[in-house]
């Protein structure tokens, strides 16, 4: 039925309990972009605007900023936890098929030694380039991963309309970019099939926002600065970690693997916007140091430098 559509995959195998890619799947995603917009203003309206004026939060506007970015911290928390227990799972899968390889080329060839290795490295460096394209194309996703990426996408493609919904800040052309090129990234990986690069992007890019979300929201009910700036400190180290170290890592694994399973046209455009992600990462980056030299320079605190002015 249309019903089922809208909140189900509809190429689900439950042998494999893995999903095909199909068109029925936008039903999903516009079903969800509905959701998140209600989801939203019921949470900010109903419980996070009273906990501000109950945590200390004294004018409007900073009510309605600390709804905001508290919204942004619980999503961007969970979506962290899950996509990082997502890659594990690819890795896993990863691994599951390996194995099969290595036993059926063992079988044709006693003296074929098979060296496995993973797309996770570690907790320092997470990802291995020469591993994210293992046992592609990734064609059918396992059910959890398919839900996860396909939320993902409906939250960016709500994030856009959010835009026009939240009080204007000085960086809105530079962030109605970053939203657009995310949504074609996510389009992309799932036409060419590397929902591992798609998975990576998402967990090195949601881990800065928490940081920086939950010490705006500490900002707007008043904390004092000897606990917002280090806060601060914190996030300005997973900004760097994450969006520069770890994002380079994955950018490099496209430029340098890609070639081999996609025409020179292909891994360009695609290339083309994993640095214009980057670009508007080291736009970010200057601000945060602007704002980093305000604080050395005086004793006001973190200021949210792409902020609206009243």
């Amino acid at each position: 039925s249309i019903a089922r559509k809208f909140l189900f995959f509809q190429e689900h195998d439950p042998v494999t309990n893995t999903v095909e890619k199909s068109w029925d799947d936008l039903y999903f995603m516009f079903f969800w972009i509905t959701t998140f917009t209600f989801l939203r203003a019921s949470v900010m309206q109903y419980v996070l605007q009273p906990l501000s004026r109950h945590w200390g939060a004294t004018t409007d506007r900073a009510i309605q900023r600390f709804a905001e970015q508290g919204w942004i911290f619980i999503y961007y928390s969970c979506s962290w936890m899950l996509g990082m227990h997502q890659h594990k799972q690819q890795q896993q899968q990863q691994q599951q098929q390996q194995q099969q390889q290595q036993q059926h080329r063992r079988e044709e060839d006693e003296d074929y030694c098979f060296q496995l290795t993973e797309t996770w490295n570690n907790w320092l460096v997470w990802f291995r380039p020469n591993q994210f394209f293992a046992n592609h194309p990734l064609t059918a996703l396992p059910l959890v991963t398919k839900y996860y990426y396909w939320l993902q996408f409906s939250f960016w493609m709500q994030q856009m309309i959010v835009m026009f919904i939240e009080a204007p800040r000085k960086d809105f052309l530079a962030l109605m970019t970053h939203h657009i090129v995310t949504v074609l990234l996510i389009t992309c990986s799932l036409i060419l099939n590397v929902t591992t690069f798609g998975t990576a992007v998402f967990v090195s890019m949601d881990l800065a926002d928490i940081a920086l979300s939950f010490g705006k929201c500490m900002k707007y009910i008043e904390v004092r600065d000897s606990i917002c700036d280090p806060i601060f400190a914190v996030f300005v180290i997973l900004w760097v970690y994450s969006r520069h170290f770890l994002y380079g890592i994955i950018i490099y694994a496209w430029m340098m693997y890609a070639r081999s399973y996609y025409s020179l046209l292909t891994v360009t455009i695609v290339g083309g916007l994993l640095w214009a992600l980057m670009a508007l990462m080291f736009y970010w980056l200057s601000s945060i140091i602007r704002i980093l030299m305000t604080m050395f320079k005086s004793s006001g605190g973190v200021v949210d430098d792409r902020s609206d002015e009243e």
